[in-house]
C-alpha cells in the first residue's frame, strides 16, 4: 500500500512516520523493524539512504537522506508484528532541487 510521496532536497536527513494503529487495531499486538529486512529501495542510480525504527508499538519513524534530484524512488518498508503478521507499506521519495 503506498502510503504517502514525499518531496525532499537531496542534502535534507528528515524522518517520517508511518502508523499502523488500524492494522493492530484488534489485536495486542506491536510493530518491530522485520528482522534482517532492510527496507527496499527500488529504481535507484544513487539510491537515498534509509533507515527504519519502532518510534511507538504502533508507529515507524522512517529516516531517509540523499538521492539523486529529479529522480523518484519507491521505498518499501517491512514491519512485522509481535504476532507474526507481516505488512508492507512504501512511500514515494521524489528528490528535487529548489
Amino acid at each position: 500500500m503506498i502510503v504517502g510521496t514525499i518531496l525532499q532536497q537531496p542534502s535534507e536527513f528528515l524522518d517520517y512516520d508511518i502508523h499502523y494503529d488500524e492494522f493492530l487495531e484488534t489485536s495486542n499486538d506491536v510493530i518491530s523493524p522485520e528482522p534482517g529486512e532492510a527496507p527496499t529501495v527500488t529504481s535507484t542510480p544513487s539510491g537515498p539512504s534509509v533507515i527504519v525504527e519502532r518510534s511507538s508499538d504502533t508507529v515507524a519513524k522512517v529516516w531517509v537522506s540523499g538521492g539523486l534530484a529529479g529522480v523518484e524512488y519507491k521505498l518499501t518498508v517491512k514491519m512485522r508484528t509481535s504476532g507474526g503478521r507481516v505488512k508492507e507499506d512504501e512511500l514515494i521519495l521524489v528528490v528535487q532541487e529548489f
